[in-house]
């Protein structure tokens, strides 16, 4: 499973330890590695077709600065042109909500399932972001 993992402070970087140390399990349990291919900070957005080594991004995380770890710089822009199969929204949340509320509908519009801990995003526009995710469902089934 290709993994684009947004935003890296507390929480994100937890879920870069977690998926590092655990790398096995998840592969066992769920048949399929867990590969991150893209990863945002509030500064860079990284990507790498052939996965981001978590512990990598840790330590430049860590130093102060993502750019220095070496995978590609890319546009927030062309994330949805890239190959991955979830977003992972783990950026702060904003105070009304629409940066989730049109990130979500991007990722559907794509094709791409949403995890998510951004409680403003689903708080606000709960309806639009359910109502954003089955007309794609729908349409993809069609």
């Amino acid at each position: 499973m290709k993994v684009a993992l947004l935003g890296l402070g507390q929480v994100g970087k937890e879920v870069l330890r977690i998926l590092a140390d655990n790398r096995a399990y998840y592969a066992q349990k769920l048949n399929r590695s867990i590969e991150v291919v893209a990863a945002a900070d509030f500064h860079h957005m990284l990507h790498s077709p052939d996965g981001i080594d978590p512990q990598r991004l840790l330590y430049y995380k860590e130093k102060g600065d993502i750019w220095g770890s070496g995978y590609t710089e890319i546009d927030r822009e062309s994330l949805f042109e890239r190959d991955f199969d979830v977003l992972v929204d783990l950026m702060p949340a904003t105070s009304d909500g629409l940066r989730a509320r049109d990130l979500y509908a991007s990722a559907f519009r794509a094709s791409r399932d949403v995890v998510t801990a951004c409680k403003s995003g689903l708080a606000n526009f709960w309806v639009d972001i359910m109502r954003s995710a089955t007309s794609v469902r729908e349409e993809d089934s069609l």
